[in-house]
Order: structure tokens, then sequence, then C-alpha cells
């Protein structure tokens, strides 16, 4: 009888750690879901009531590496092959202009074009909030 009191025991705290597991995975998937969201980046409407043109999003990008210098967050991007002709128009036509990015529905920055970018550029001059793009 005193090996069954054990065993219940042992399977009570088996179940109370089993159950904590769980709820500490579902805290970690609800913080990972809200603390990164997707990149993307729009050509701003040319005219009022039309919409913003999605240009590039996260699968056209081959790599988005995150930097902080002097407190700003600043991103060197290399745009996909698949993805580079269209770029590189986009941005020859847009110099002087701003361009959208955002982070799921949240715009976190809307830098100027300078000069025509190729396949990899840099952004710079973001808040924290750009960390999240992932």
């Amino acid at each position: 009888m005193a090996n069954f009191k054990y065993i219940m025991v042992f399977a009570v705290l088996v179940s109370t750690f089993t159950y904590a597991d769980d709820i500490a995975i579902a805290e970690d998937k609800a913080e990972h879901e809200e603390k990164y969201c997707d990149f993307n980046l729009y050509l701003p409407a040319k005219s009022e009531g039309t919409p913003d043109t999605l240009l590039l999003e996260r699968s056209d990008l081959s790599s988005l590496n995150t930097t902080t210098d002097n407190n700003t967050v600043q991103w060197t991007i290399e745009v996909a092959d698949h993805a580079l002709a269209k770029w590189e128009a986009a941005s020859a036509d847009h110099i002087g202009l701003s361009m959208l990015i955002y982070c799921g529905d949240k715009l976190i920055s809307s830098p100027v074009v300078r000069a025509p970018l190729g396949k990899k550029f840099r952004v710079t001059g973001m808040d924290e909030g750009a960390r999240r793009i992932r």
C-alpha cells in the first residue's frame, strides 16, 4: 500500500509539471507571435484614393540583418534574384520619394530613396520597433 501512495504522489507531480510546461510553452508562443512580424515594403500611391503598391515582402529578400548604431536600428538588406529587376526599376523611379516599410499592419519606417538601389542596401535611422521584423 505504501508503494501505491508513492506512485500516486509521483503521478500528481508529473502531471503538475507537465501542465506547467504546457502553460509556459503557450505563453512563449504568444509572446513570440507578438514580438515578431513580417517585412513588407510598399511604394506610396501616386494619387489619393488608390492603394499603396506592395513591392517587396520577406520572401523577396535573401537576407535582412539588424544592427544598432548610436541607439538607432539599421538594416542591411539583400534582395533575392527573383525580385531584383522589379526592385532596381522601382528604386530608380522613386529617387527623392519615400517607401513605406510595415511590420505587419504598422508603419515603422518611411525612408527616402537617395539613389538607385541595387541588390544590397541599407536602411538607417529607425527606432527599436524595427527589431521586430523577421
